[in-house]
């Protein structure tokens, strides 16, 4: 059915039930929803396609979506409203509310994550400061995770992680500019929207802004990626080259720790 004709629908819908039968208040709540999302789509046509709404608006829904995405990402950047049908969503109010866009960014801190990867590195050598007991378990069932892919880089990690600006210290300058980026985009902080931020609302300032930053976020995480295949081709080897390079630039006590290191396990052995 053409949407333009689902607004018909709805209304004649609503009339029969009024006149033959009382009405249930979801039930009329549900239409009075589905036109307005609806004539928000119409609005967002309007706004951003105004040649091509008299044409979408007569589409079903399907193809609707399918060519809204193409012809705002010709002239924008990529969305993907049509996979709200494929998860059964309602595609009028996800798209009428919020710019449906996917992200390279993740918003969770990284503790449920244990494979080897710039991610669970990024996870362990930041401090994210909580008192929330769970987070903290997770974190210590992170590093033991961590302990056993990454074996003596784990000795050298700074309990409860450095702090981002002490990161952002150590690894200025470095061979490892990638590393830098993981640790800011797990805190949401690289500059850059499509990694920083996971919802747009509808805009022309937001559509601005991401149209923007679309080939420098491409590019960044183009790096990061390449940057986690290479540390996970020898995971504990790179761990460790790259957590001495942080300590030997943080505090320059690395060999102190080092020998602590050896000592201790020198007199487990021997008792």
């Amino acid at each position: 059915m053409p949407v333009a004709g689902k607004g018909v629908m709805i209304a004649a819908k609503l009339r029969r039930q009024l006149v033959f039968a009382p009405p249930e208040m979801d039930a009329v709540i549900n239409h009075f929803d589905g036109m307005q999302n609806l004539a928000g789509f119409a609005l967002l046509l309007k706004e951003y396609l105004p040649e091509h709404r008299e044409a979408l608006l007569k589409l079903p829904p399907g193809d609707a979506f399918k060519r809204f995405d193409k012809l705002f990402g010709d002239r924008y950047f990529p969305i993907n409203s049509y996979s709200y049908l494929s998860y059964g969503g309602n595609n009028y109010q996800h798209t009428a509310r919020q710019i449906p866009v996917g992200t390279g960014a993740r918003k969770t801190y990284g503790y449920e994550n244990h494979k080897r990867g710039a991610h669970l590195l990024a996870a362990v050598i930041s401090r994210c400061d909580t008192d929330d007991r769970s987070m903290q378990a997770r974190r210590i069932a992170m590093l033991d995770s961590f302990g056993k892919l990454a074996g003596s880089a784990g000795k050298l990690l700074n309990e409860g992680g450095w702090e981002l600006w002490e990161i952002e210290q150590a690894l200025a300058g470095s061979p490892y500019p990638e590393m830098l980026d993981w640790c800011r985009w797990l805190f949401g902080v690289t500059g850059n929207p499509w990694l920083d931020e996971s919802v747009f609302n509808w805009s022309r300032e937001n559509v601005a802004r991401l149209k923007e930053t679309r080939k420098p976020f491409l590019k960044t995480w183009a790096a990061m990626k390449q940057f986690d295949t290479w540390l996970k081709t020898d995971f504990a080897l790179r761990s460790f080259q790259i957590v001495k390079y942080i300590r030997e630039r943080l505090d320059g006590n690395l060999m102190k720790i080092l020998v602590k290191e050896s000592s201790n396990e020198k007199d487990t052995a021997n008792s």
